[in-house]
Parts: structure tokens; sequence; C-alpha cells
């Protein structure tokens, strides 16, 4: 069994979220999953649900937290995507999904 570093709630979610946004900038935010994210983290896939929930939660809050934060390239992802699937507008989707999860 792994021992894992215990980290105060903020904290752990700084880092998981930072670690999905560098995820999602290096590759695509669709290829950040719980399990690479806990990898890099060095915790649980578990933990990583249960700071941002299910797989197209995880996928909504890196949207918004690359809005938030001006990341050009992941934000370009989401909008290239959008216009695959003509789905709208994407800010306004984000904000849907983080709702209903």
């Amino acid at each position: 069994m792994t021992a894992y570093e215990r980290m105060e709630p903020k904290e752990r979610y700084d880092q998981i979220i930072g670690i999905a946004l560098e995820m999602a900038e290096r590759k695509h935010f669709l290829s950040v999953t719980p399990s690479k994210v806990g990898a890099l983290a060095g915790c649980t896939k578990s933990l990583v649900s249960h700071y941002l929930g299910n797989l197209d939660s995880i996928q909504a809050i890196i949207l918004q937290e690359a809005i938030n934060r001006g990341i050009e390239s992941i934000i370009e992802q989401g909008q290239r995507l959008d216009m695959i699937t003509n789905a709208g507008n994407l800010k306004k989707r984000v904000k849907e999904l983080i709702k209903i999860n």
C-alpha cells in the first residue's frame, strides 16, 4: 500500500487543479482523468474525484479555471470543441455543467 502525503483541503485542491491545468495545457483538457491527476499529485483517483467530481465535472472545472485565469491554450481547446459540436456559448455551457454536478 502506498503512503500518501496528508495536505490541508485548500492546499490539496490547489495542487489537484494546478496539475489538471498543466495536463490540459500539455495535451488536451479531454485527456485529463482522475487517475492521471492522482498519479501526478501523489493521491488516489477517488480523492481527485472528491475534489473535482466526475469526468464531465473535471472537464468543466478545467475550462472554468482556464477562463478565470486567462489560459488561452485551454480556452481555445474548448472553443474548437464547441464549434465542432455546434453547442453554443462555451462560457454558458461550462457554468451549466458546474451547476449540474
